[in-house]
């Protein structure tokens, strides 16, 4: 995904609380398309499954994510695998 398609979809995450799973995984979003997601995330009502599997996205995604998180009251599952988050970056998400 990129550029526009991302801003797309992140509009539609922030409005849609019918989708309940988002499977984003390969998608090579980068830190700039993770923290988009992570504001969507952050006005979202309905996702409860979120799959970020090998996105390439590094400590700036994950500390969007982690904001996200305290916001987000109806996701319970978030797939991070394969990133390159490093351990201090992942320190905000397992708050």
């Amino acid at each position: 995904m990129i550029g526009n398609d991302i801003k797309k979809l992140c509009q539609s995450i922030s409005t849609n609380y019918y989708l309940k799973v988002l499977n984003l995984g390969m998608n090579k979003l980068g830190d700039n398309g993770v923290q988009q997601i992570a504001n969507a995330l952050k006005v979202n009502t309905g996702l409860h499954f979120v799959d970020l599997f090998d996105v390439e996205f590094a400590d700036e995604g994950a500390l969007a994510l982690a904001e996200a998180l305290l916001l987000n009251k109806t996701l319970l599952n978030l797939r991070l695998a394969n990133t390159r988050i490093k351990p201090t970056g992942s320190a905000p998400l397992v708050k």
